[in-house]
């Protein structure tokens, strides 16, 4: 299992500086408009952006579905 798991490890110029975040944080506080998520450090930023783009993909996909649900029957 330790072996497995330190497989996966990421290497050590994407874990980031710790002391990085106390700054980032604050950076954030003070914006006059802060984003209602944020993502700290390499690996969420290169990563979610495509997880969303395949959500929005799908979601694309089933639109019709999604609009038929919203259909209100008159008569």
């Amino acid at each position: 299992m330790r072996a497995a798991l330190a497989s996966r490890a990421l290497p050590p110029d994407l874990n980031g500086d710790p002391n990085a975040v106390g700054p980032a944080i604050l950076k954030l506080a003070d914006a006059e408009n802060p984003p209602l998520r944020l993502f700290l450090g390499t690996v969420p930023t290169l990563m979610v952006p495509g997880v969303y783009q395949a959500r929005l993909a799908e979601w694309d996909a089933w639109k019709d579905v999604s609009l038929a649900a919203t259909q209100v029957q008159h008569g």
